[in-house]
């Protein structure tokens, strides 16, 4: 369980501004979101409950809506019969919040971030961008993340320029980010 009664008990009364979690718990509009909640989160495996749980309880917006998220998209894939792994590490100790295998056998990594991830790492460069177009890319390289360009579905003759690195398929976008050491 991730709100339980003590827990309920513990947040500030409902004010003027909350944070989502003293919304989600407060509000008796939202109960049955929070209900919903509950419920995915018993899904979750039990090893990565912890953090999870830890991260939706916090009054900080950013981890909580972050948390959210995760286990939304959490449950849509494994709704969709897609194999999920929740915070899996990767050979080069990076920790992407989903690793998703679809039926066919195509896999790719899913990075959830909110509007507050700025102030929490600022400065950082934590985004990698997957593009095919130029102009795609040149917008991706101004927000100053890591581009890939991937090749897989290109038309014949049309060159990428521009990127930090390229990929031609899926696979070799998911050894890419393995490498990446984002600073």
């Amino acid at each position: 369980m991730v709100f339980d009664q003590k827990f309920i008990d513990s947040l500030p009364s409902l004010s003027d501004y909350n944070s989502q979690v003293v919304m989600l718990c407060r509000a008796p509009h939202l109960e049955a979101l929070r209900m919903q909640v509950e419920e995915w989160f018993s899904q979750v495996p039990p090893e990565r409950q912890p953090d999870l749980r830890g991260r939706l309880q916090s009054q900080r917006d950013d981890q909580h809506i972050g948390a959210f998220y995760e286990l939304v998209l959490y449950r849509f894939c494994k709704g969709e019969g897609w194999d999920v792994q929740l915070n899996p590490v990767l050979s080069n100790g990076l920790t992407p919040d989903l690793q998703i295998r679809l039926l066919d056998g195509n896999q790719f990594l899913l990075e959830v971030y909110t509007l507050m991830d700025n102030q929490v790492y600022e400065g950082q460069q934590k985004t990698i961008i997957l593009e095919d177009s130029n102009p795609g890319i040149a917008s991706a390289k101004a927000a100053g993340a890591f581009t890939i360009g991937l090749r897989q579905n290109l038309i014949d003759g049309y060159q990428q320029v521009g990127a930090d690195a390229y990929a031609n398929t899926i696979d070799e976008v998911i050894a890419l980010v393995d490498r990446q050491t984002v600073a």
